[in-house]
């Protein structure tokens, strides 16, 4: 386990204190990384971080705040036994591969997949996670999520990611870190030019509106994109004045820093933004487009194609444990109560009534028709999957379920989950929830027996607006289940599907060229690949809910 303390202190045990900035690393032995000793490895990580968080301070000159803020810790380790352990403990959070299990102003966690192990890879994880927990120490999460300053967070650390590494790769989705999966050969700029060129570059307004864990790739873009238009803008980091006397005053604050600084004061980013820029959020976002086509005009990487069409957002949340998201819980509670409510499902028993929550249950699980027991059961895993959607444009949503054995190669073998009476079934049970930004729909399961490992689900959402846009996506859900007597080694892995494939793709680059499914009713492809699932056709009838006024 490698262990990056970055910040005031060297550890939270007692000890010397250090000066700010200063790097204490404990590692053991990492494969493929340029040096083969720990000693040289711990150098080799501690100069690394060292030079991201110079140039971090940099951006953000004069100084990061750092007088408030508690120890960084930045600790990675390998996937396995002790990484699930950490994840239960300490995270509460699923294991996906090789991600970023939990991030706050104090901590952030990886995990690497034995299979991804070159140095660059978990290099450029390092710093972006580093980045963000510098930024969050510096402006606190709720901060960013209420005041607007979540994309500074994201877009700061994709700069840092480019600046220390030369290339970007680092993607999340649903604030889970993915496998490598560069688009446009890593070159945002080309990115952002190509989504400007199609009208599909967000607006300012919709990402200083967006949170931190729901921006998707066209937002990810913008933010890079503002970061870097802030940075080199003429008037950030004004140099000082120098006196006769040979004295100078203190540099100027870049307007990155000042943006910061207004979030520390509590100003919300559409007004601050406003202000440091010196005009309206419209004016800015017509010179930001400038700066677009200007730094795209001087990129020589090859054109790659565009995404094949856009939609409003909507994205596919599966929870198989907690934590769940604030602006879910309304929805999922009710999910959970009106699967109670509807059909013979297996829960834990709690006191002779059965616990409506998500999560595993190895011991103790029975079958209930409503608070009426039924037999005992081996094991069970209840969930519910949220569809999160756009309100705007009288939006038509539908949540479709999917299952097969697990362990298969092949993008078939999809069953309608259940079999028996689909629409009936679903439409007894779904929940809905709305809000001022999203609509959401909900549909709980609860897996017992032999399905709890034995079988995968793919659970897909489709939505229709007004003006003829559609959208689906889907996630793809196996769970491993071992037998023990306690459920800590358990684990749902999750994949992200879409309504698009990965039509050419390197193993350096990832995927360079993106075109459309084939056949939307029927096809979803795993996320940045060319592998096509195929599913059966839906009977007609199913409504699962529609957006509200």
């Amino acid at each position: 386990m490698l262990s990056l303390l970055f910040g005031m202190l060297a550890a939270t045990t007692p000890g010397p204190q250090q000066a700010p900035g200063s790097i204490d690393v404990q590692v053991e032995r990492i494969e493929q990384c340029p040096s083969n000793t720990s000693e040289g490895q711990r150098e080799l990580f501690t100069a690394r971080l060292l030079a991201a968080h110079a140039a971090l301070a940099h951006a953000l000159a004069p100084t990061l705040p750092v007088s408030d803020r508690p120890t960084l810790q930045l600790t990675l380790m390998e996937q396995g036994a002790a990484a699930r352990q950490l994840a239960s403990e300490r995270c509460s959070m699923e294991l996906l591969g090789a991600g970023v299990l939990h991030a706050d102003g104090a901590t952030a966690v990886l995990v690497r997949d034995p299979k991804h192990d070159r140095d660059a890879e978990l290099w450029r994880a390092c710093v972006h996670a580093a980045t963000l927990c510098e930024v969050a120490a510096a402006l606190g999460e709720s901060q960013q999520r209420t005041l607007g300053y979540g994309w500074l967070a994201v877009g700061l650390a994709h700069r840092a990611e480019r600046e220390a590494t030369g290339t970007i790769d680092v993607c999340f989705v649903h604030g889970v870190l993915q496998e490598r999966l560069p688009f446009w050969g890593g070159d945002w700029s080309r990115a952002a030019n190509e989504l400007l060129a199609r009208q599909q570059l967000p607006s300012l307004s919709a990402l200083l509106a967006t949170e931190a864990d729901a921006l998707d790739f066209g937002e990810r873009v913008l933010a890079l994109t503002l970061v870097d238009w802030l940075h080199d803008s003429p008037l950030a980091g004004a140099a000082p004045t120098t006196h006769g006397d040979g004295a100078a005053d203190a540099p100027r604050p870049t307007l990155l820093a000042r943006l910061l600084q207004a979030g520390r004061d509590g100003r919300p980013a559409t007004t601050a933004l406003a202000e440091i820029g010196g005009a309206a959020l419209d004016v800015l976002e017509q010179r930001l487009h400038e700066f677009v086509r200007r730094r795209a005009a001087l990129s020589t990487q090859p054109r790659p194609v565009a995404h094949h069409a856009t939609h409003p957002h909507l994205a596919v949340y599966v929870y198989t444990r907690e934590p769940i998201r604030e602006r879910h819980r309304e929805v999922v509670d009710k999910a959970l109560q009106r699967r109670r409510d509807a059909h013979t499902s297996g829960w834990r028993n709690a006191d002779g009534a059965p616990e409506l929550r998500v999560g595993p249950v190895n011991r103790g699980a029975r079958f209930w028709h409503g608070d009426e027991a039924g037999k005992n059961i081996a094991r069970a895993w209840p969930m519910v999957v949220v569809l999160e959607y756009e309100r705007i444009g009288q939006p038509t949503a539908y949540l479709d379920c999917f299952r097969r054995v697990s362990g298969r190669n092949d993008g078939d073998g999809w069953l309608l989950d259940p079999t028996v009476d689909f629409v009936g079934h679903h439409n007894a049970q779904y929940a809905t929830a709305f809000d001022e930004r999203f609509g959401y729909l909900a549909v709980p399961d609860t897996p017992t027996g032999g399905h709890v490992g034995g079988s995968e689900f793919v659970h897909r959402g489709r939505v229709r607006w007004a003006d003829g846009s559609v959208g689906v996506v889907g996630t793809w859900t196996a769970m491993e289940a071992p037998r023990s007597r306690n459920v800590e080694p358990w684990r749902a892995v999750q994949v992200p599907l879409v309504d698009w494939l990965a039509d050419d793709s390197t193993s350096t680059l990832g995927a360079r060229r993106i075109v459309a499914i084939r056949d939307l009713e029927r096809e979803l492809a795993v996320f940045g690949t060319d592998t096509v699932f195929r599913f059966p056709e839906i009977p007609p009838g199913l409504f699962a809910g529609r957006g509200g006024p």
